[in-house]
């Protein structure tokens, strides 16, 4: 589990500007979908947003539409007795 998490929360952005990051690991963060979280909280607290914060809030409705859906099409495979 910590595997996949520490990776993702590492390139979030939540510790360390991104700015100072290369451009490759800069690239890897904007593939992480907790990136875009982080960026549309931070603008919301401090003002400061490294994307415009409507493709933040874009990107979020986006991804949880496709986990819900993702989630009823498994749901439909559970046999309940």
């Amino acid at each position: 589990m910590n595997f996949v998490i520490v990776p993702i929360f590492l390139l979030s952005g939540t510790l360390f500007p991104l700015e100072e990051l290369p451009r490759w690991v800069q690239s890897l963060c904007y593939v992480n979908p907790l990136f875009y979280d982080v960026d549309g909280l931070r603008f919301s607290l401090l003002g400061i947003s490294t994307l415009p914060v409507v493709l933040d809030f874009l990107i979020l409705i986006v991804r949880c539409c496709l986990m819900v859906i993702l989630g009823a099409f498994l749901f439909s495979f559970v046999d309940v007795d």
